[in-house]
């Protein structure tokens, strides 16, 4: 345990140093605030909707949403909301139903319809690129 603190101290003292600034999305966990937030701003949301003990939304969080060169742009553009899929009253699940995880879903914030088309299943960072801007 000691040696995790002293790592960790080791990094945010490097980042401060350097001036590192790593990028993330800004993420809501309730469906509705975001929404609200989303018609407040005027701006779409992105609904990444998991499913705990699915390896492909494990491995889509972590390698195609995190510290990528597009985050700033997703923070900017659109309101970013990540669900459960076992958590039902988390997000309206007669609007954004799939048996596919992860999935990532494209909203308008004026009626709830689809902004973009859905993606489902991993996509890899380089194919995610092409279909956010």
């Amino acid at each position: 345990m000691k040696s995790y603190k002293i790592v960790s101290l080791m990094l945010f003292c490097t980042t401060m140093l350097f001036g590192l600034k790593l990028e993330h999305i800004k993420w809501y966990w309730d469906y509705e605030k975001a929404l609200k937030i989303a018609k407040q701003q005027h701006k779409p949301i992105i609904l990444f909707l998991q499913k705990k003990d699915s390896k492909d939304s494990k491995k889509m969080l972590f390698t195609t949403l995190c510290n990528q060169p597009y985050i700033k742009y997703i923070n900017e553009k659109y309101i970013s909301v990540v669900v459960f899929s076992d958590k039902k009253n988390s997000y309206p699940m007669e609007l954004f139903y799939t048996q596919i995880f992860p999935t990532l879903f494209f909203i308008n914030f004026k009626d709830e319809s689809f902004y973009k088309e859905p993606i489902f299943g991993f996509l890899p960072p380089n194919k995610f690129r092409l279909i956010i801007y």
